[in-house]
């Protein structure tokens, strides 16, 4: 359900009221808000490691109130921070396809250095400031997804047949690899595959062992495929009126996140596999056909869904992105 104007309003006045009974506390008070629950290891990781970094940086100048989908739900975040409602946000580049295909395009930039060197995310940022009021502080590489499964994948085989859990952003992949895409939570599916109606999930490596797949799935797919990306966005108005050494303070910490969060979500997801195959798992593997063909489908359907939002501005960027040489497909 899409958020009210009523909504926003009441939802101004509460933070409002917060960051006015603060002031005496911390010269900046930034409202932010998470797509997930504090007790995912990457919040903590990636979240609160920033937010603690700036503190420390700024000497305790810039503090932070946190949110998260308990106050907004994940999908619906991005309007109120556009709205100036939230000054921060942390989520998935695909929860706010909606409002831009460009943040689900993303998903397919090769090495984050490298696509700010080009200056494409100095175009993405002049786009989102534009349109939304909003600008990208940090781009956060996740690891690849997974197939979690019941059965192994015989030698040189597809999933032929096989019911698995997927979402628009998967379901590309897995037709191609001759499945039926079955929309479902993570939640559902889970139950799901415990009574036999699914035969696998497909889901990001670094979240497996999290939501105990381990109890329902006795094979992890190799090598993984596609990858998502997370963001740290920003209300550009809310930026822009802070004075500029704490804004520089922000941008730094930042960038360094963008590659500190990256690392940490690459051993996140080693961990994650780890403990699945500590739990029973094993390993079953595509043959290197398969798995370049399940990465070409996947880059596929990015660009499907992507384009259901701005088609015109998702090519541009994307061809950005190709004559720089940035995109990974």
């Amino acid at each position: 359900m899409r958020m009210t104007n009523s909504l926003y309003a009441a939802l101004s006045c509460l933070i409002g009221a917060w960051s006015l009974s603060t002031t005496a506390l911390a010269e900046t008070n930034m409202r932010v808000i998470s797509a997930w629950a504090p007790t995912l290891a990457q919040v903590k990781g990636v979240l609160y490691k920033f937010e603690e970094n700036v503190t420390k940086a700024s000497n305790g100048e810039i503090k932070f109130q946190n949110s998260g989908p308990e106050t907004v739900p994940p999908f619906d975040q991005f309007q109120p921070l556009s709205a100036g409602v939230f000054d921060i946000l942390y989520a998935a580049s695909a929860y706010h396809q909606a409002q831009s295909g460009l943040s689900l395009a993303m998903q397919l930039f090769g090495d984050v250095n490298n696509v700010r060197k080009a200056g494409v995310l100095d175009y993405v940022n002049d786009y989102y400031r534009k349109k939304f009021g909003v600008e990208i502080l940090a781009l956060i590489r996740s690891p690849e997804n997974t197939f979690v499964l019941k059965e192994a994948i015989e030698t040189g085989s597809t999933l032929k047949g096989r019911k698995i859990r997927s979402n628009p952003l998967y379901d590309s992949a897995v037709r191609r690899l001759n499945a039926v895409p079955v929309a479902m939570g993570p939640a559902d599916a889970y139950a799901a595959m415990q009574k036999g109606t699914l035969d696998g999930i497909a889901f990001p490596l670094h979240a497996t062992a999290d939501f105990k797949l381990y109890e329902v799935g006795k094979f992890m797919t190799s090598p993984g495929f596609g990858q998502s990306v997370d963001l740290l966005l920003a209300n550009s108005k809310k930026l822009a009126a802070l004075p500029i050494e704490q804004q520089k303070i922000i941008r730094e910490q930042a960038l360094k996140m963008e590659q500190e969060g990256t690392a940490f979500m690459r051993a996140m997801a080693d961990q994650q596999t780890k403990t699945m195959q500590d739990n029973g798992v094993k390993m079953t593997q595509f043959s290197p056909e398969v798995a370049a063909a399940i990465d070409q489908s996947f880059a596929a359907g990015v660009i499907e869904v992507a384009h259901k939002s701005d088609p015109a501005a998702v090519d541009a960027m994307l061809e950005l992105a190709r004559s720089k040489g940035v995109l990974r497909y």
